[in-house]
């Protein structure tokens, strides 16, 4: 009979890494290399193309072009038309937030009978 067993880091007795643990440590490795191209001001993310387009967006949508002709113009998917248009109509009627009204908290009775 053969034994599989798995020691500290995850390998089998046959040298090989288990699933799981392998997924382990390949996140963990990209998050150290995330958090220190962080620190060196190499990672910033990705840049939203798509919402950086959004004035000409909702202006061809204005001029009666069509979502297909605005996305083939700007150069951005249809999906990103579609999902700038949506969100103005989001905002456009979402009801506006009522007004903050705070009131002085009552005094406390703070006597014992």
């Amino acid at each position: 009979m053969f034994s599989n067993e798995i020691n500290a880091l995850g390998e089998s007795s046959g040298g090989v890494i288990v699933g799981g643990v392998f997924t382990q440590i390949m996140l963990e490795r990209q998050k150290e290399g995330i958090a220190k191209a962080h620190n060196e001001g190499k990672y910033r993310g990705r840049v939203p193309t798509a919402r950086a387009e959004a004035d000409l967006v909702f202006a061809l949508d204005r001029a009666g072009k069509t979502r297909e002709a605005a996305a083939e113009e700007l150069g951005i998917s249809i999906r990103s038309v579609f999902h700038i248009l949506w969100t103005r109509k989001d905002a456009e009627n979402a009801p506006a937030a009522p007004p903050v009204t705070r009131t002085l908290a009552r005094p406390r009775d703070l006597s014992l009978s």
